[in-house]
């Protein structure tokens, strides 16, 4: 399983609008990014790719941030 650092460095990596070293975990999705579709389905496939786990819009909208989602992802089997 990665760090929650290693998470946030991969989603930074993934979209090209983001700055290394700009997310702050903790801090809501909507500060870092604009959640259409195509950044939803992105996010989706990082988790799957990235720490062999799936997630569901359902749950992404359930977290306010990349902290959030990072625990729940990492409470699942």
């Amino acid at each position: 399983m990665i760090t929650l650092e290693q998470f946030i460095e991969s989603i930074e990596e993934e979209f090209d609008e983001l700055e290394p070293g700009q997310i702050d975990a903790n801090q809501a999705y909507d500060s870092y990014l604009d959640w259409n579709s195509m950044n939803t389905l992105l996010l989706m496939a990082l988790v799957r790719a990235e720490m062999n786990k799936s997630v569901n819009v359902e749950e992404l909208r359930s977290c306010k941030s990349f902290k959030e989602l990072y625990d729940l992802i990492s409470k699942k089997d």
